[in-house]
This record gives structure tokens, C-alpha cells and sequence, in this order.
């Protein structure tokens, strides 16, 4: 008969096991980190998407050329380049070339557009903008 001998796992070398997991760990490390890459690719895509069809605005501050008083609350149509670095916002009795030939010095206010920038300087936009008391709040039109 043949004898058959006893084998305490408990004292077997626990190395021998771990390449195998250390393969899955870093297969798993490796996907994780490919997931959150594609997950802040999403939100990066997104976030433009949302900016260059107006959801989120592009706030910043602007030189802006104010034919006549302009009220809080009042709306005008206001032109700037592609930049948006400079606003003119005539009166309606006033034009855009009059305002920026000899009007008043500009005056700095904080601009949220609501829209498309080109940031091409040769561009010409067009906003529909309303005159809040500290800032300006401008849309396309």
C-alpha cells in the first residue's frame, strides 16, 4: 500500500502566491488610472462645450465705451472684437464709430458673456447687454 504523506499548507510559503496577485493589483492600478484620465477628458470636453454654447459664462474685466448714461437694469446693443477685451455699448441714437472716435474714457466693468468667443481680434461680436449695478451681463444676439 502506498503511503501517503501529509502536507501542512499552513506553513507553505506565502511568495510563491504572490506574483499572480501582484499582476491583478497592477492590471487594476493601470485601468483605474485610465479611467479617471477618461473621466477628466470627459469633463475638460464638457466644460468647453458648456462655455462655447453660452451655459457658462466668461467673466472678465472690460474697458467699456457708454454712450449717455447707462441705467441698472437698462439693456443696449453692444459690439466688441473677438478678443472681447473692449465693449461699446452705444445709445440707440448713438453709433459704435462715434462712441470710439471721441467719446467718453472707457470705464472697467466686470462682463459675463454669455457666449461664443472667437478670440480672433479681427472678428466682430454682437451682445445683447444688461447693465447690472457693480457689472455687465452680455448674450449674444
Amino acid at each position: 500500500m502506498p503511503k501517503f504523506e501529509e502536507i501542512d499548507f499552513s506553513e507553505s510559503d506565502p511568495r510563491q502566491y504572490s506574483a499572480s496577485s501582484e499582476g491583478k493589483n497592477g492590471a487594476l492600478g493601470v485601468a483605474g488610472l485610465i479611467l479617471v484620465g477618461l473621466a477628466i477628458l470627459m469633463v475638460w470636453l464638457v466644460w468647453g462645450h458648456l462655455k462655447q454654447i453660452g451655459a457658462i459664462p466668461q467673466t472678465r474685466i472690460v474697458d467699456v465705451h457708454v454712450g449717455g448714461d447707462w441705467l441698472t437694469g437698462e439693456s443696449r446693443t453692444c459690439r466688441s472684437d473677438g478678443l472681447a477685451d473692449v465693449l461699446f455699448c452705444p445709445k440707440q441714437s448713438d453709433s459704435h464709430q462715434m462712441i470710439a472716435a471721441g467719446g467718453p474714457a472707457p470705464q472697467s466693468f466686470s462682463v459675463s458673456f454669455y457666449g461664443y468667443i472667437s478670440g480672433k481680434p479681427d472678428d466682430t461680436l454682437n451682445w445683447n447687454c444688461r447693465r447690472e449695478s457693480e457689472s455687465i451681463i452680455c448674450h449674444p444676439v
